[in-house]
């Protein structure tokens, strides 16, 4: 009668040892992305959570890039208008001492509306040369759209 020898022994530090490496390269995955959770099999709740995490922060990252962008957009836009304000003041200006009948001449009138002309010449050339990446921002032509507004309403 054969006999078949089992080192049980051998057998159970096997296990063991197999079990070790097993630790030891999730542990090493672990350190190396530097993220607990790497697999589903880790914390599977877990992992839904912090999917759900990242997400969210991937939507706040895009909102904030969104909020500066428009803050530039404003900016640009505020340049633009701050000029045309003070052309418009000194415009006021000249349209108020030339209304003034008691004092000016012909000649200083026709010199005013020359002046005031050269200054809606500059407040057009400046609405229509702000502009962000290519978009005219002062100059009447830009749209823009709202969602969820009820438009059929009489104003």
């Amino acid at each position: 009668m054969s006999r078949i020898n089992q080192n049980v022994g051998s057998m159970v530090a096997q296990r063991v040892l197999s079990q070790q490496n097993m630790d030891l390269s999730k542990t090493l995955n672990r350190l190396s992305t530097g993220l607990r959770i790497v697999r589903g099999s880790d914390d599977p709740a877990g992992l839904i959570a912090s999917e759900n995490l990242r997400a969210e922060k991937a939507a706040i990252n895009s909102a904030m890039n969104n909020a500066e962008r428009a803050e530039q957009v404003v900016n640009v836009a505020e340049g633009g208008l701050q000029e045309i304000s003070s052309m418009l003041v000194e415009l006021q200006s000249l349209v108020t001492s030339t209304a003034n009948e008691a004092g000016v001449s012909k000649e200083e009138k026709e010199a005013n509306q020359l002046q005031i002309d050269s200054i809606l010449q500059s407040i057009d050339r400046i609405a229509n040369s702000t502009s962000f990446q290519g978009i005219k921002l002062l100059n009447g032509n830009f749209e823009y759209t709202t969602n969820g507004v009820d438009q059929t309403r009489d104003r």
